[in-house]
């Protein structure tokens, strides 16, 4: 197998069209089972259906296979564009699109999810918003990013394990404000697992900030645990870098994974805003195609805007300092301007 073959089958998704992918999937399955509504309801949500509306399609297809007592998984096509059809011309709506308050940027280890929210905070709080920058983990590299000390600030931890005030522990900076994060974090999961409703605790909290801003960002560990999980419930929305690399896309699968878990069972409010590329160097081959792999597996959600790599981009943070900041005539802070723009304008 060759390497962007194995890049294929990781991503499972290489058909050009929504219609190609659902047969290919449903030609691939003897049987109709769990597995296949689960293959079916990603691929409604990387179509821009919605999460909602994947599930809710997905949910009454259970219902009539059971009713109707199917079981050739080539008759789910029919099925499914009866069901369609019944929502498009019936009260119901297929919503495209939500305009997300809180937002998560979610994805594995090194693929810039913190800098992107440092400057992605940044960038929109100097275009004239309100944003809130809540550090959810224990590392506190968004804290210290956004110029915050933390090791002498009051922050997420003690709001949710002891108890303080979440208004009185954000932290204002000319930057944007920011629920910073610190190492005792790193405990959290284990003191929240016997918390009642222990996977909305983070959720309660912001819910209590977020009439004061336009947009919350959410920079959240990278292992799948309960913090992350809170973190997912709290949002309803995620951004996904995604570096131009090989490796950088082997935990995407099992990251979508959990976004559907979590979806089904306790937050089906949750949408995919867009998919960010990362450290990108169109100069290589590698990066270009593993761009094209991505457009496929997550088509219509992957933001125009890409992120370079960029020396002060990664000098900013030893500065306590965003990169429109530190040096706005980089290409850097170029990058993340446009990429807030294009935010604001698919959310206004």
């Amino acid at each position: 197998m060759g390497f962007f073959d194995k890049i294929k089958a990781g991503l499972k998704k290489t058909r050009d069209s929504i219609t190609g992918q659902i047969n290919s999937m449903l030609h691939a399955f003897t049987k109709i089972d769990e597995e296949l509504f689960e293959e079916l309801e990603e691929l409604l949500v990387m179509a821009d259906v919605g999460m909602n509306t994947a599930t809710e399609i997905c949910d009454t297809l259970r219902a009539r296979v059971k009713e109707r007592g199917i079981t050739d998984p080539n008759e789910i096509m029919t099925l499914l564009q009866e069901v369609v059809t019944e929502m498009v011309s019936g009260d119901n709506e297929l919503h495209l699109d939500t305009q997300p308050s809180v937002i998560l940027v979610i994805g594995v280890n090194g693929v810039g999810k913190t800098t992107t929210c440092v400057n992605l905070t940044s960038s929109l709080k100097e275009k004239g918003n309100r944003v809130l920058l809540c550090d959810f983990d224990p590392q506190a590299n968004s804290t210290s990013g956004m110029g915050v000390d933390k090791a002498a600030s009051r922050g997420v931890y003690d709001v949710l394990i002891n108890g303080a005030d979440v208004t009185a522990s954000v932290a204002h900076t000319r930057y944007g404000d920011v629920l910073p994060s610190s190492k005792a974090l790193a405990g959290a999961g284990i003191e929240m697992i016997d918390r009642e409703n222990r996977e909305f605790l983070l959720k309660q909290a912001l819910d209590i900030l977020s009439p004061n801003y336009d947009f919350i960002l959410i920079d959240c560990p990278p292992s799948l645990e309960l913090l992350t999980v809170n973190a997912l419930c709290a949002a309803n929305s995620l951004i996904v870098p995604v570096q131009g690399e090989y490796f950088a896309l082997e935990g995407l699968s099992d990251l979508m994974h959990t976004v559907r878990m979590v979806r089904r069972s306790l937050n089906p409010g949750l949408e995919l805003e867009g998919v960010l590329l990362t450290m990108f160097d169109g100069r290589t081959n590698l990066a270009l195609q593993v761009a094209e792999e991505v457009k496929r597996y997550f088509p219509g959600k992957v933001y125009s805007t890409v992120i370079p790599r960029n020396v002060r981009l990664s000098e900013a943070p030893s500065h306590g300092k965003p990169i429109n900041y530190y040096d706005r005539t980089s290409r850097g802070a170029e990058a993340y301007s446009d990429l807030a723009n294009e935010f604001l304008k698919q959310n206004r």
